[in-house]
């Protein structure tokens, strides 16, 4: 079952004659873990505002195609009918954090679409411990290093148990030990049958969890992958211009032929 389609889509920011995305089409299915992924200004964030509805209804330009979310063009879809399918957290994570604590951070979303209290309670106990936020519960969100406020924002998404979760590039800002956590909780999302989109150049070990791998360059798109597709072609490989932590093919190799390609650099 396709929960996205992806037709054709295009957008130019207004007062810009250059598309940053151009007829762009793919789409995803139910459960699946999909890495969208490809150079610099290749269009990764528009695409994600046009996935979250933030386009067309919160940003102003020339939108051509469509975006269907379970079906519904998200041009006749309000964002916030979009928003309680669909979990987004944004590359800047200080633009969703609002609350004076970590705690009221938490409690906002779920209080925002009407949860019980007991629920709520509940949910906040469990995800300060799970993203390892419980001795600063009560400190104020803008006080925290990048990756806690990375996690806050992660963790504030999942409280309302989206049907889709969307991360522009969420491992950023993450320590080592942050990174395998949130990997661990990903891997947890997807196991439940959730849908993950995330845009991500620097490929960590996630890229196991891939289903399908969307690799924009220019702004068009340059294809849909396999992972085995994808660290099997060296030009893919070298047109994506994503970065291959080397410890991935000691490890475990997708192919000796990307192996070696590593080698070289």
């Amino acid at each position: 079952m396709n929960v996205v389609e992806v037709e054709n889509f295009s957008f130019s920011y207004f007062g810009s004659k250059k598309c940053a995305v151009n007829d762009v089409s793919f789409t995803v299915n139910k459960g699946e873990f999909v890495i969208i992924t490809g150079p610099s200004m290749s269009g990764k964030t528009t695409l994600v505002y046009g996935l979250s509805g933030i386009i067309p209804h919160l940003i102003d330009g020339e939108f051509k195609g469509s975006i269907n979310i379970f079906g519904k063009d998200t041009k006749d879809v309000g964002t916030k009918q979009i928003l309680k399918r669909v979990g987004v957290v944004l590359q800047n994570p200080e633009t969703q954090l609002f609350g004076m604590s970590v705690e009221e951070e938490l409690r906002f979303t779920m209080e925002n679409f009407g949860l019980e209290e007991s629920y709520i309670q509940r949910k906040v106990e469990e995800l300060l411990t799970l993203f390892e936020l419980r001795e600063y519960r009560n400190k104020n969100p803008m006080s925290l290093s990048g990756g806690q406020k990375q996690k806050l924002a992660i963790a504030s998404m999942i409280s309302v148990d989206p049907d889709i979760l969307i991360l522009d590039e969420p491992f950023s800002n993450l320590d080592f030990k942050s990174k395998e956590r949130i990997l661990r909780i990903l891997k947890m999302l997807k196991a439940r049958g959730k849908t993950i989109i995330m845009v991500e150049r620097s490929f960590y070990d996630f890229s196991e969890l891939a289903d399908k791998i969307v690799v924009l360059k220019n702004s068009k798109l340059l294809g849909v992958f396999s992972p085995n597709e994808f660290f099997d072609d060296e030009r893919i490989l070298k047109e994506s211009r994503v970065f291959l932590p080397v410890h991935l093919f000691v490890k475990e190799p997708y192919s000796s032929k990307v192996g070696r390609w590593i080698k070289r650099l």
